[in-house]
C-alpha cells in the first residue's frame, strides 16, 4: 500500500495523478544524483563556482550514459573486457 502526502487540497483526480507523476520523476533525480555521487566520488570534489559544479555533474552524467550503453551492447562490452584484459597481463 502507499500512501501519499501532499500540501493542500487536492481537488480532481488529474491533479492527483499529476502530483503523483511529478513525485516519481523528482525521485528519479534524486536517485540518481545520489548513486553518482557514492559511485563516482563527486563528493571528493571541491569546486567554487557553480559553473564548475554544473560542468561536472554534467561531464559525470554523460559518462554515466556511456557506460550504460557498452553494458548493454554485448559486443562493445566484450571488446572492452579482452582489451582491459590483455592490459592486465603487460603490466
Amino acid at each position: 500500500m502507499l500512501y501519499f502526502m501532499s500540501e493542500g487540497h487536492i481537488s480532481s483526480s488529474k491533479e492527483a495523478y499529476f502530483r503523483i507523476s511529478s513525485y516519481f520523476s523528482r525521485w528519479k533525480i534524486e536517485e540518481s544524483y545520489k548513486f553518482m555521487k557514492q559511485q563516482f566520488g563527486i563528493e571528493k570534489c571541491l569546486v567554487r563556482r557553480f559553473e564548475s559544479l554544473r560542468t561536472l555533474l554534467g561531464m559525470v552524467s554523460f559518462c554515466w550514459n556511456v557506460l550504460s550503453q557498452i553494458e548493454s551492447d554485448v559486443m562493445i562490452s566484450k571488446l572492452l573486457e579482452d582489451m582491459a584484459k590483455k592490459r592486465e597481463i603487460r603490466q
